[in-house]
């Protein structure tokens, strides 16, 4: 199992565990006092956090298996500077709303309202905004040169080979964009083809994917986060139970969606070579005709 892999998997575990702490507080001890109203808080907030530096570590790890998938991961500056901003982003705001989380029995109706203060709130919404969209882009800038090779063969080939009007419209998002691929061995025109057709459809689709799930992904936390500042970071502990449990599943549905297909789920095999179909049966080493696809660095 790869990293990306483990880190799906801990997604998933991470959203169910959050999931049954949520139905035993809310349904089986009920929010009758400070002390499950302040536990409730904190397990929001375990949960949470945890979900979401492993779903950015996810997407700072498919940008590393597309952008440089012969280096060690310690030697990509890409890699290390998005590891290095999640765990410390999200580790900072985390440590200041495990201080001074929200807690209380409202005196006025006598229910338990949980929640965060402004000064986590709104760095928190404006770092996850601004970190998914990044690191977003970042993967999607590196599907370029993809773009560019699918240009480049189609001219080798004869039989230019356009996927779709949206692979149109990728080519021109990426055609000014700096060669940055070169094919280490001859190809002929059939496998060219092949490669053409298959590879690239799955290019496009992994490009709109990823912007699609960008945004969609946001939804839930920006109306939790947005409804936690019109209350004063104060909202009834069922709610935010409610709103955080759709977010944790969301999350994980956007993330299923975008690794249900084994190419999404590990970018790094669109890269490190592809297979000639006429040897498909042959093993790995013996069927990869020299074709990996190194970015120029």
């Amino acid at each position: 199992m790869n990293f990306i892999r483990l880190l799906v998997v801990m997604l998933y575990l991470l959203c169910l565990a959050f999931v049954f702490s949520a139905a035993v507080i809310e349904s089986g001890l009920g929010l009758s006092n400070l002390s499950i109203c302040y536990s409730a808080i904190i397990v929001c907030l375990v949960f949470y956090v945890g979900s979401k530096v492993v779903m950015y570590m996810f997407l700072v790890e498919r940008a590393h298996a597309l952008r440089a998938p012969y280096l060690r991961r310690t030697r990509d500056w890409i890699w290390l500077f998005g590891m290095i901003i999640v765990v410390t982003g999200f580790g900072s705001i985390a440590i200041i709303a495990f201080i001074f989380p929200l807690a209380e029995m409202s005196p006025e109706d006598g229910r338990c309202r949980i929640g965060l203060p402004l000064k986590v709130t709104i760095p928190l919404l404006t770092f996850d905004i601004v970190i998914n969209v990044a690191l977003t882009s970042i993967f999607v800038h590196h599907l370029g040169p993809l773009i560019r090779f699918e240009s480049n063969v189609g001219g080798i080939s004869g039989n230019p080979y356009m996927p779709s009007h949206i692979g149109g419209s990728l080519k021109r998002l990426f055609r000014k964009s700096k060669p940055r691929i070169s094919v280490s061995s001859t190809l002929d025109g059939d496998w060219t083809t092949n490669l053409n057709h298959e590879n690239m459809r799955a290019v496009e689709k992994l490009v709109w994917k990823s912007l699609i799930g960008a945004v969609v992904v946001m939804i839930p936390t920006v109306i939790n986060l947005t409804l936690l500042y019109h209350w004063q970071g104060r909202e009834q502990g069922w709610l935010c139970f409610t709103i955080c449990t759709l977010d944790a599943t969301w999350q994980v549905c956007v993330v299923h969606w975008l690794t249900v297909d084994p190419i999404e789920m590990d970018s790094r095999s669109m890269m490190i070579g592809m297979r000639d179909p006429r040897v498909a049966g042959d093993s790995a080493s013996t069927s990869t005709v020299g074709t990996a696809i190194p970015l120029r660095r």
